[in-house]
């Protein structure tokens, strides 16, 4: 049984992989052009390749990732093995197909009492059993017989795993060919027991897994339950209620099963369970959650281009996982398998969203958006733009659900592209853009007040905000208008540069304004940025130059003559110069 990993429990979809439908001897070439014959058992390589236990062809077909078939195992023949040539050898009821780290496949054979391994050169020999059934002797693996043997896997270290069907146990094969019974008690057959697996019943054990972390699971077929035993040989059962009957989803031991006949582990600690009676493939979450991923539990012909558990099946047997989180599934009695893939992720009706304050320094945070069909992962890709939120370029490293705005963000827009994967593929949506990036704002110095005659007015504050617009407190003697308006200065190397770029500064760049008192106190008088001013602001703040106003303030007192005030007001600090 391979391994692989999944992290959700996503919509699947069913596909031929292999098999036409119809029962028949098995044809080198496309694997979906060829028959099978009541295909029980499943593995794969770690190149990919899918091994298919053919029962009633008493042969073991692979096929590759590509879909291209090729017997390696069995001469079509019922009978017991012979070691040599894999293909020109005799197999008797294979029922069970394992892949070692090394690439040599191994097979059990119900009627001949016996495991067989192959190795990639193709050549046969006998690694358990003596040839004859019966009760198993704790030793040497091939001189002690054993009972009928059907499910078989591996786990990390190369220990082999056998479920003796016919003497209640799972025998235990060490890299170095010693027996042992791992669990069960020989010749009882009963419900499992929690604790010690050699002190437990089982009542014919079929499928068997590992996990990653060296637990095996067991396909208990008519307790209709699946046992975990630990390394250490501590049975416990992880689905199933003991009772035969329909899965039901929620709980895995608070759901009956029927007759669970195979067992699959992903690296993500999914447990899969093919069930023969109840014709569907379950799944157990790392939490103990289950449900039901394929079979509508109709005995029948599967529909493709549906939701698999819209879908018929015809007593899975096995099933095996990849690691991009599909699965294989021995449809034993349509003679075929099937490929279930995730469906594929697509977007949803609600885009990724970006939040935080577009200024150098601050944090921009992005939302997932919303995605059809479980996504397991999702990766971001931040991209700069210019400041109408085109000409965008991905940033190299920023890769995170948040990026930090820097100076050289100043001037542009932001955005983030999402993409959402799972086992069936991925898709990605983009978010609007950002409000163009501002450097962070220093507060402009205050002019001091100015001591003037009483009969002449004062300009008492005078500040810039963010935005460039230019607040002037005038203090006035008496009731009158006052009118302010503003220009850039140069005053530095970086502004007379500025100045170039802007022939005919001498326009004034903040708007005409003006007010009234309509008594003696302050008044304040706000002057905005026209398009020329704001166009300065952006320069300025792109290249970090500073950016001082000259602002004109007029007071005109009721039935007198006006008197004009010129102050310079700081709008931009130089951050450096180029």
């Amino acid at each position: 049984m391979a391994q692989g990993a999944s992290a959700a429990v996503p919509s699947y979809e069913l596909s031929l992989f292999a098999g036409t439908g119809t029962a028949g001897a098995p044809t080198a070439g496309i694997a979906t052009s060829s028959r099978l014959n009541t295909p029980v058992a499943l593995a794969l390589d770690s190149a990919g390749d899918l091994y298919i236990a053919d029962y009633s062809n008493d042969e073991v077909e692979k096929v590759t990732p590509s879909g291209v078939l090729s017997v390696i195992a069995g001469n079509g023949t019922a009978g017991a093995p012979t070691p040599g040539v894999a293909t020109s050898s005799h197999l008797d009821d294979p029922g069970g197909v394992a892949v070692d780290a090394s690439g040599n496949v191994y097979i059990t054979n119900l009627l001949a009492c016996e495991v067989v391994k192959v190795t990639p050169a193709g050549i046969l020999s006998i690694v358990v059993g003596n040839g004859a059934c019966g009760t198993p002797v704790a030793g040497a693996a091939t001189s002690t017989p054993i009972g009928e043997p059907w499910g078989i896997a591996f786990d990390s270290s190369g220990n082999l795993y056998i479920s003796d069907q016919t003497k209640q146990v799972i025998e235990k094969v060490t890299p170095s060919g010693t027996l042992s019974i791992f669990a069960g008690i020989v010749g009882a057959l009963g419900a499992p027991t929690p604790g010690p697996a050699t002190s437990s019943h089982l009542d014919a054990p079929e499928g068997l897994a590992t996990d990653s972390a060296g637990n095996l699971y067991v396909a208990d077929y008519y307790n209709s339950v699946i046992e975990k035993i630990t390394p250490s040989g501590t049975l416990s059962v992880m689905a199933g209620d003991g009772a035969y009957g329909t899965p039901t989803p929620g709980p895995a031991t608070s759901s009956r099963l029927g007759s669970p006949y195979g067992v699959a582990a992903d690296a993500a600690g999914d447990v899969y369970i093919a069930d023969y009676d109840d014709s569907d493939i379950d799944e157990v979450t790392p939490d103990g959650t289950l449900s039901v991923i394929a079979g509508n539990g109709g005995f029948g012909t599967p529909t493709y281009g549906v939701p698999a558990t819209s879908s018929e099946l015809d007593g899975p047997e096995d099933i095996a996982t990849t690691a991009a989180g599909r699965l294989y599934v021995a449809d034993t009695y349509n003679s075929i398998v099937e490929l279930l893939a995730p469906a594929a992720v697509t977007a949803g009706t609600t885009p990724p969203a970006i939040t935080g304050t577009s200024t150098v320094g601050q944090t921009l945070t992005a939302s997932t958006g919303t995605w059809n069909n479980d996504p397991v992962l999702y990766t971001y890709q931040w991209e700069d733009c210019d400041a109408t939120g085109a000409n965008c370029t991905a940033i190299s490293g920023a890769t995170s659900s948040s990026y930090a705005t820097a100076a050289s963000d100043i001037g542009h827009t932001i955005r983030v592209v999402v993409t959402a994967h799972n086992g069936g593929g991925s898709a990605s949506q983009t978010s609007s853009a950002s409000e163009p990036i501002v450097a962070l704002a220093t507060p402009a110095p205050t002019t001091k007040p100015q001591t003037v005659p009483s009969n002449k007015y004062t300009v008492a504050s005078a500040t810039a905000e963010p935005n460039g617009t230019i607040v002037v407190g005038v203090k006035v003697p008496s009731a009158g208008t006052i009118a302010m308006l503003g220009t850039h200065e140069d005053v530095s190397r970086a502004t007379v540069a500025s100045a170039r770029l802007y022939p005919g500064h001498e326009r004034f760049e903040w708007a005409r304004t003006s007010g009234k008192a309509g008594a003696a106190g302050t008044v304040a008088i706000t002057s905005h940025p026209d398009n020329d001013g704001r166009e300065l602001l952006v320069r300025h703040r792109r290249y970090g130059w500073a950016l001082h106003v000259a602002v004109w303030t007029t007071y005109t007192p009721a039935g007198g003559y006006p008197r004009s005030h010129e102050t310079t007001v700081k709008v931009l600090s130089a951050r450096h110069h180029r």
